[in-house]
């Protein structure tokens, strides 16, 4: 029995335009990733650092 591909385009002129869409929300999706690990590195760091300061005394 053959498969048929339901993904067909209805609007022939829209390719340029939809491929143009698929890239942008790639590429949004790849800046958040990045941002969101970074923020986390950020936080780690920062809550390893008040950890450690946190058992000295401060000398204000």
């Amino acid at each position: 029995m053959a498969t048929s591909n339901s993904n067909r385009r209805l609007v022939p002129e829209a390719k340029e335009s939809l491929d143009k869409f698929k890239y942008e929300v790639a590429s949004d999706i790849a800046v958040k990733n990045i941002f969101e690990k970074q923020y986390l590195k950020l936080l780690h760091f920062c809550f390893n650092s008040f950890s450690i300061n946190s058992h000295t005394s401060l000398n204000l």
